[in-house]
């Protein structure tokens, strides 16, 4: 007898309507119907499906269809066949991340006022694997590579900067800049007049039209931010994806979880980042998983998708779904978030509501 199985790193996340399936090895995933879901769930003698002896007619369409619907997860390698369905151990799905600190956000509107003179230290201490710069004011190549280099004296291991975009960002000099930095990995060319991806030697480009002018245009919700690899899908069942060992340095060099939020563990011209991840208000949203946030608990989503704590359907309570997401784990479908009435008053007492006019 043959069973079907889903190999090890194919995960199955159901929502409430729609389910979806993730391979986490390809980074790639599909929805199907919550009904469907039981037949991957569930052990399946396949061998029986094709045979048709002694049965109904109707039980035999049933079988057909089953059949149909196992074989597209064979045919594009999601699943197989075995006649020893117990022999296959489980993925594991520990999330066991080394660093204290894994992405480090700095928002810049003077490249003199970034460089902070105690910081390099603390990246070493607290093994910060990625810095992300986000720069708010005009490129300026010159001060930028020195910001860069300056960075470049601690051990972190990738940047990606996110910068506006003008006639000083075009493709032969953002080219120029990864072919002159080796840590920096990934640009971002928000406000562009074109969406756009430009491969560099084995390093990406983006040039988006996503409107990013100052930290409050950050939070959006949307598939193209879904990320299906291992190690945010294991960080997703217990941590809150957005916030969980991330720390970050606003314009005026305060030191929060988030750009975007309001409360502030002091400025980085005094403090220590070490000082700051020892505050267990500090780490609050760490732990929080989108199985505990109303709405996102219901969705299929919910292990792919990330987890805005800055701005929120209801401000006063910590559980409540992301403002900035327009999809419904109930209907299975998209709206704008931004011209929802049921948001407003959130949107105006975040200050949001010349977004979306």
């Amino acid at each position: 007898m043959l069973y079907f199985k889903l190999f090890a790193c194919v995960q199955v996340t159901k929502g409430i309507k729609n389910t979806i399936v993730i391979d986490l090895q390809h980074e790639k995933m599909i929805s199907i119907d919550s009904s469907l879901n039981k037949y991957l769930s569930k052990r399946i003698n396949y061998s029986k499906l094709c045979e048709n002896n002694d049965k109904s007619k109707k039980i035999q369409k049933q079988n057909k269809k089953l059949k149909e619907f196992l074989d597209y997860f064979i045919d594009n390698g999601w699943g197989f066949l075995t006649d020893q369905p117990d022999s296959f151990p489980k993925l594991n799905l520990e999330y066991n991340y080394f660093a204290h600190i894994s992405n480090l956000i700095i928002d810049i509107i003077s490249y003199e006022e970034a460089i902070h003179y105690n910081i390099i230290a603390s990246i070493n201490s607290l093994l910060v694997q990625a810095i992300q710069f986000r720069i708010f004011c005009e490129y300026d190549e010159e001060k930028l590579s020195k910001l860069i280099k300056y960075y470049f004296k601690s051990d972190f291991n990738s940047l990606e900067l996110i910068l506006q975009y003008d006639s000083n960002t075009s493709k032969e000099k953002m080219e120029s800049l990864l072919q002159n930095h080796i840590r920096l990995s990934k640009i971002y060319v928000v406000n562009s007049d074109e969406d756009k991806i430009i491969e560099f030697k084995n390093k990406i480009i983006i040039y988006s039209t996503k409107q990013f002018k100052d930290c409050t245009y950050c939070g959006n919700i949307n598939m193209a931010n879904f990320r299906g690899n291992l190690l945010f899908y294991t960080e997703s069942l217990k941590n809150n994806t957005c916030l969980n060992k991330k720390i970050s340095i606003d314009i005026d060099g305060n030191i929060k979880n988030c750009p975007s939020m309001q409360h502030s563990f002091g400025n980085i011209k005094d403090t220590l980042l070490e000082d700051v991840i020892e505050i267990d208000e500090f780490k609050k949203y760490w732990n929080l998983s989108k199985n505990e946030i109303l709405v996102c608990k219901d969705c299929e989503y919910r292990n792919v998708c990330t987890d805005c704590r800055a701005y929120l359907e209801d401000p006063t309570n910590i559980f409540s779904k992301p403002l900035k997401c327009g999809y419904s784990p109930y209907t299975g479908e998209w709206t704008e978030w931004s011209t929802n009435p049921i948001k407003l008053e959130a949107m105006k007492s975040y200050k949001l509501h010349m977004l979306s006019e």
